[in-house]
């Protein structure tokens, strides 16, 4: 529903509002719909599979970069009586661009649940922490951190980690939970088949996953002809994850992009549902956006025992989510096996899964606390 009473709200960007990047594509959608916004995007790059992947040459990409931040930063100061500007990922140029007209934005807020710094140096490792890009990009994000008024994270662990990292005040950055596509990842119940029980992970395949316990648990079980692995999606630990699979009859593997609608007929499919494992130090910060599809339909749910997770759950009698210890193969082997021969327990898993999210992780959640943020700074803008 649309309420009158909020200032002028402008979405600008050069982001992508694909099935790729879910969180902008619904987040966007949510502030179109219900508070009147109003959206520029010149998106930098296309791609229906993810990440930054170019058919294009690079000067190609760069000129197509430039011309993109600069297309949005003349749509945005032809607008001068914006008083709230939501900035989508990637943000960090557009936020330093909006700062710098003559006509600031009362207030830029920014989607900065994806810190390029620590993605690219910290949790993947493609630049040293020492090198003159490194350095650079870091002077960037922080930058542009400085200029935002509020910053969007995940969770609270990410929160004060960025306060942390770019030496910034925590107040500066407020947890959100993510937008999620609840159109085809709808509450689904959930009934043992009673046959094969099947174990389901989707992923791009990153470190913080850990790819590696899942593939050592599968190998453990693969006694268990009543245990079936399968793992969909594609990335950096693809040729990992090929050659440990070779010999296991117990795994099968589709290294292709899934539409949503594809990834929610394989997650009602499913028996149970693997989150994540890897030893990084972002895979205590995060909630993967698989946990929000696997919870939105409802399903049982092994994950990797985190600073979120215990966080998130606290002392709950009945957790939503079975932790395990992360990178710990015969933990999450165990786990496996303890459910695989537990349909009640899974169908207890399953509902309060789907619980947790409703209450917590659900778009009607998020988008309430968003409204809430926004609508107290129009409230302040009036009085002034």
């Amino acid at each position: 529903m649309k309420e009158s009473n909020y200032s002028p709200l402008l979405v600008a960007g050069v982001h992508q509002s694909t099935e790729a990047y879910p969180n902008t594509l619904y987040r966007v959608c949510q502030l179109r719909s219900r508070l009147d916004a109003r959206e520029v995007n010149f998106p930098m790059w296309s791609t229906t599979s993810g990440g930054w992947k170019s058919t294009r040459s690079p000067i190609h990409t760069l000129w197509r970069a430039i011309t993109s931040h600069l297309q949005v930063a003349w749509a945005i100061g032809c607008r001068p009586h914006c008083n709230i500007i939501y900035i989508p990922y990637p943000a960090p140029l557009v936020v330093l661009l909006a700062s710098l007209l003559p006509h600031r934005p009362r207030r830029i807020v920014v989607d900065g649940f994806i810190s390029l710094y620590d993605t690219v140096v910290n949790d993947r490792k493609l630049w040293s922490p020492n090198s003159l890009l490194s350095r650079l990009l870091y002077k960037l994000e922080r930058h542009a951190f400085i200029k935002a008024d509020i910053v969007l994270v995940d969770t609270s662990q990410n929160a004060n980690f960025y306060s942390k990292l770019f030496n910034l005040s925590p107040a500066h950055f407020l947890a959100l939970p993510l937008a999620t596509n609840e159109v085809d990842y709808v509450p689904t119940p959930y009934s043992p088949s009673g046959e094969c029980c099947r174990v389901l992970f989707i992923g791009t395949l990153v470190p913080l996953h850990g790819i590696r316990t899942i593939i050592e648990a599968a190998r453990r079980l693969a006694s268990r002809q009543d245990i079936q692995f399968q793992i969909i999606g594609d990335g950096a630990d693809a040729p990992l994850l090929q050659a440990e699979i070779a010999d296991l009859v117990n795994v099968t593997w589709q290294q292709r992009w899934y539409s949503a609608e594809e990834l929610s007929r394989e997650i009602k499919a499913s028996d149970i549902c693997l989150g994540i494992f890897g030893d990084t130090d972002k895979t205590q910060r995060v909630c993967p956006y698989k946990i929000y599809s696997y919870s939105s339909i409802g399903r049982a749910i092994i994950t990797g025992n985190t600073d979120w997770l215990q966080s998130a759950v606290g002392s709950a009698l009945c957790p939503p989510f079975l932790g395990v210890p992360v990178n710990n193969p015969s933990a999450l082997a165990d786990a496996i096996a303890f459910l695989a021969d537990s349909p009640q327990e899974r169908i207890r898993l399953a509902e309060s899964a789907r619980s947790f999210y409703a209450k917590h992780l659900s778009n009607a959640a998020s988008m309430q606390l968003l409204e809430r943020l926004l609508f107290a700074e129009s409230n302040e803008a009036r009085r002034e």
